[in-house]
């Protein structure tokens, strides 16, 4: 995982790429089965190495959000 915000929404974790409101956009790139039946629609990005698929999903029906930071310890000193 990379730095940023992410939402888990029916069990499945998502990296959030926009916030408006009371909704959420979320990228994931899990198998085309699934993101079907969870109504995810796949992004028309040309470049990308895989499919990533995208949705809007209300706040309230995400199960979680969390921020995702990453930095390195060394000796009381903090890298980010």
């Amino acid at each position: 995982m990379i730095e940023g915000t992410y939402a888990v929404y029916r069990g499945l974790t998502c990296k959030v790429i926009a916030h408006t409101g009371n909704e959420v956009e979320v990228v994931t790139d899990v198998s085309a089965d699934i993101a079907e039946q969870l109504g995810f629609e796949p992004s028309e990005v040309q470049h990308e190495p895989q499919v990533m698929y995208h949705k809007w999903i209300p706040l309230d029906d995400i199960d979680g959000l969390y921020e995702l930071k990453q930095e390195a310890r060394y000796q009381g000193t903090v890298f980010d």
